[in-house]
Order: structure tokens, then sequence, then C-alpha cells
């Protein structure tokens, strides 16, 4: 099970602010359903210890992790909030370090895209700037220098071979989906 903790300060309800992120109150705890997994993370308010601990199964997707790291600290941001997430280890990065859901998740991030997209190479794909369809063909290589203002890795190009020849893709928002005939 996925655990994260977090210790605020703030005097006034937390429902608002967990209400505001789509969970709903349930008995005595929270609950909200991933829209990346059909599963619920669970939040349960400790009010007089003002921590609130957020739960799941470990069997967690990519987008469901980066779905989970997104409203995990816009929550602990709302709550001006200590982070506790040493039981929510999800792997490591490129350099052999642990990493978290919330601590460390970026580095984890990239690794995965990075070799996700390795391991594309050679694999039929689909190249699109944001939803625009740029072209379709064999994956050669894809660079992923910069990173946008939230620090997510960008794709600033991307080269496959198509019908037309070698092909190099530039953009601002370039996902590369594969594809099978």
């Amino acid at each position: 099970m996925l655990k994260v903790l977090l210790y605020y300060k703030k005097e006034n309800g937390i429902y608002p602010i967990l209400s505001k992120f789509g969970f709903k109150l349930n008995e005595d705890h929270y609950i909200r359903e991933l829209k990346a997994d059909s599963f619920i993370v669970k939040a349960i308010h400790n009010n007089t210890a003002k921590v609130v601990e957020f739960s799941c199964k470990d069997e967690v997707s990519y987008d469901g992790c980066k779905e989970m790291h997104e409203m995990i600290t816009h929550i602990a941001e709302n709550l001006n909030a200590k982070i506790d997430d040493s039981d929510a280890m999800l792997g490591y990065n490129a350099e052999g370090n642990p990493t978290y859901l919330v601590h460390g998740f970026q580095s984890w991030s990239e690794f995965l895209d990075q070799a996700g997209h390795r391991s594309l190479e050679g694999h039929k794909v689909e190249c699109f700037d944001g939803k625009v369809f740029l072209g379709k063909g064999i994956f050669i290589s894809s660079d992923m220098a910069t990173k946008d203002i939230n620090e997510n890795p960008k794709i600033p190009s991307c080269t496959i071979i198509s019908s037309e020849g070698e092909e190099t893709f530039l953009g601002d928002k370039l996902k590369i989906i594969p594809v099978s005939d």
C-alpha cells in the first residue's frame, strides 16, 4: 500500500480543500477515484494531530502516479503542509537513488520517459505536436533536453523513418505514440 502523510498547521477545516480536489466524504474518511486508474485513493484526517493520510493500493500505473503526485503536491501547497512520503517508494532514478511519490518524482518520471522512448526504437509510432498529427513511421530517436515551466521533460525533436524517408519533427508539445498495424 502506498501511503503519504501531510502534516499541516492550518486552523480552518480541510474539507473545502479536499472537495476542491474531488474527494467526497465517506463515513469517517474521504475517497476519490483516480481518472488515470479505476481505483480509490483514501484520505483519513486526524484533526487533533493535524495530519491527513492518503493511501491507495501498490499497483498504480505510471499515469496514476502522475495524477496522485500532482494531486498531493497541490493539496500540500493549499495546506502549507510538510510531506512524508517515506511509505510511497516508486522505484529508482537513473543514478540508482530511491524515488517516492513526491520526493524524487521528477527524476523517476524522466528516467521512465527516457527508457520508454529508448524501448520504442525500431517500432512503428505516430508523432503529434499537441493534437496535430505530424507523421507515422519507424522511431529512430528523440531529444529530451529541455523542461517546461513545471519541470516536466519536453521532447523538442523526434526522428522517424516514414514512407517519405527520414523525417525529424520539431515542436513544443511533441508526443510519441506506439502503434500497431
